[in-house]
């Protein structure tokens, strides 16, 4: 965009082409209200942010994150007003395409602000915990919403053909109906008129209740806005805009995943156990005498756990999609997770607005043993690092067989791939430790505080290796 010049129409343009790579459809894209009206206005302004935020010193780069955040924060609530704006029929009402656009983006720009904490080196050791969670939360959602765009685009895909296929059976047997025009009743065409003007009330109280709040009063007046009415569903349009009879030689097929995104998956399950292997270190709910000299977390004589959370991560609190996370919300997971729980997956996703709500009477804790707590801990733990390294392998496979996959790919690749091999090893070593710590009696706590935790980055900056001296 630099190079070529053009200001707004240039990243515009860039934006456009965003939104056709993940698969939303060109009739929306293209649209006034997305072209030449929303995208012009503080999606282009956040993109420019961010690229002069990026072209910043590295030392100064993380006390020039708010501002950039708090666009992003704008542009996240817009995409959910966009799609309210198009008046989707009920076909299309489970399908937010620009809501999950922005989610996209957003947690791209959260990834790069959490990659500068860690590299800077800014935490300290009882931070590193629910770090590593919030970071999971973050790739976590960028996961979903590019799976949530792919199954979208797949399940129109496939709604069109059926609609062509359709058409074209009609065709062939000589049947008008399918374009005699549809004739409403008085009632239905009042319900329909109804169910417009109620959607069109939400998207207005939604947008004064947050764009409007956050835009100036001259930009309020110039807000995206289409012609009252329902569209037609997206697979009629798309269909009526297809030329000649379906081509069945080419059935829709799902986008295959590309190396960035296994490699995001990879970074993901990493975070995640490095969350869980740091619980090894702390208090459980049912053990009290699970080491707690090693990982201190009842905070200092200045300061809580609780301040020193929000404080880390106050940035991201202009940031409403992805709703942010609270230092509540750390406190329901870890009880979830150390507590014996028959409906508790080590494997499921920090994502807590997209998980499924549990069914009743069957999280019930059962009591264990102290070993077996332990050993179900290390194998929630290992168990990450292994799944890790497989999406690491298959994120290379897919880089190897792709031609103009970036020079450092293959380098970040591998040392990824040392730290969760380094890791699953390092875990096996940090449970024979808790156990034997904990057959001690109350006097060996000099033999536990003589052991000090060092966190080997010799692998990789971002994620450490847990070792002790």
């Amino acid at each position: 965009a630099i190079c070529h010049g053009g200001g707004s129409t240039t990243m515009s343009y860039l934006l456009q082409k965003s939104m056709l790579q993940r698969g939303i459809p060109f009739v929306l894209v293209r649209g006034e209200l997305i072209a030449q009206q929303w995208l012009t206005g503080n999606p282009t302004s956040a993109a420019w942010e961010t690229l002069r935020w990026l072209c910043s010193n590295r030392d100064k780069l993380l006390g020039r994150v708010e501002n950039c955040f708090s666009l992003w924060g704008i542009v996240g609530g817009e995409g959910a007003f966009v799609d309210d704006q198009f008046n989707y029929e009920e076909e299309d009402s489970n399908q937010r395409w620009f809501s999950v656009w922005c989610i996209i983006l957003v947690t791209t720009v959260v990834d790069v602000y959490f990659t500068l904490l860690a590299e800077a080196d800014l935490l300290e050791l009882d931070e590193l915990d629910y770090f590593y969670w919030y970071w999971d939360y973050v790739l976590s959602t960028n996961v979903w919403a590019v799976n949530k765009l792919k199954d979208s685009k797949l399940a129109l895909e496939v709604d069109v053909l059926k609609l062509r296929l359709q058409r074209q059976k009609q065709e062939l047997h000589g049947d008008k109906s399918a374009e005699k025009p549809q004739i409403e009743s008085s009632d239905a065409a009042t319900k329909k008129s109804k169910k417009s003007k109620s959607k069109q009330k939400r998207a207005a109280d939604r947008a004064a209740q947050g764009i409007s709040a956050s835009t100036s009063s001259t930009a309020a007046s110039e807000e995206p806005t289409l012609p009252p009415g329902p569209r037609k569903p997206l697979a009629v349009e798309l269909a009526d805009l297809a030329p000649g009879p379906p081509d069945l030689t080419r059935l829709p097929e799902r986008d295959p995943p590309s190396a960035d995104e296994a490699l995001l998956r990879a970074k993901a399950l990493l975070c995640k156990g490095l969350f869980r292997g740091l619980l090894m270190l702390s208090d459980s709910p049912t053990h009290t005498s699970a080491v707690p000299f090693l990982l201190d977390k009842s905070g200092s004589r200045y300061t809580s756990r609780e301040h020193k959370f929000e404080q880390r991560f106050k940035p991201l609190r202009c940031i409403t999609n992805p709703p942010m996370l609270s230092y509540s919300d750390i406190l329901a997971t870890v009880a979830k997770l150390l507590a014996n729980s028959k409906s508790n997956n080590v494997f499921e996703s920090n994502a807590v607005e997209f998980a499924e709500d549990l069914p009743p009477g069957d999280d019930v804790v059962e009591e264990e043993s102290f070993e077996a707590y332990v050993q179900r801990i290390a194998a929630a733990t290992s168990g990450c690092f292994q799944t890790a390294r497989k999406y690491l392998d298959e994120s290379r496979k897919i880089a190897n067989s792709q031609k103009g996959a970036p020079k450092d790919f293959e380098v970040t690749a591998l040392s990824y791939t040392k730290v969760s091999v380094a890791s699953t090893l390092s875990v096996v070593k940090l449970e024979k430790k808790v156990r034997e710590w904990n057959s001690y009696n109350e006097g060996s706590a000099s033999v536990i505080t003589n052991s000090k935790i060092r966190l080997n980055r010799k692998y990789h900056s971002l994620f450490p290796v847990i070792e002790f001296d």
